[in-house]
């Protein structure tokens, strides 16, 4: 016999679930308001993240981070550590035959924000795409650029 008792945990759990997400989404203002022009997307994507200057990455200080958000003109991304700069190399590769090499983008920093629990949202402007064949220091990143695909492994299914 069904009774309605039973699906009260449940509805507390998506209450809840749903007044976190409708406190933390950044991609609808609230009515009214218009912050942004540009509109952003919610993506998690391994990111590669490097300090540069001139264009050329500090390899040892590169990390992996994960994208919060995307839009037309820059990221967002999480990361368990501020990031110096304000000049960035950021790279990309997911596992699709049309990104067959990663891609590699240019940016400054816009902002690091501490948002607690030991994490960090970093806002960057992305204004260059950068090709391995035009910058040979790039060249040093692509194998860096491996971590970011999934295992190939029976298990990570």
């Amino acid at each position: 016999m069904y009774t309605f008792q039973e699906r009260v945990p449940v509805q507390s759990v998506q209450a809840r679930l749903r007044r976190i997400g409708d406190l933390t989404v950044p991609n609808i203002p609230p009515c009214g308001e218009s912050t942004r022009e540009i509109q952003r997307h919610n993506r998690s994507i391994p990111t590669l993240l490097c300090p540069s200057k001139n264009g050329v990455a500090d390899v040892s200080r590169c990390t992996i981070a994960i994208t919060k958000d995307i839009g037309d003109e820059g990221i967002g991304l999480l990361l368990t550590h501020p990031v110096s700069g304000p000049e960035v190399l950021v790279g990309y590769l997911l596992p699709d035959p049309e990104m067959n090499r990663p891609w590699f983008f240019r940016g400054t920093i816009q902002h690091n924000t501490p948002i607690g629990g030991g994490f960090w949202v970093v806002g960057i402007a992305l204004q260059e795409f950068f090709s391995a064949q035009r910058h040979s220091s790039l060249i040093d990143l692509e194998p860096l650029t491996q971590k970011l695909l999934p295992p190939q492994t029976p298990e990570a299914r």
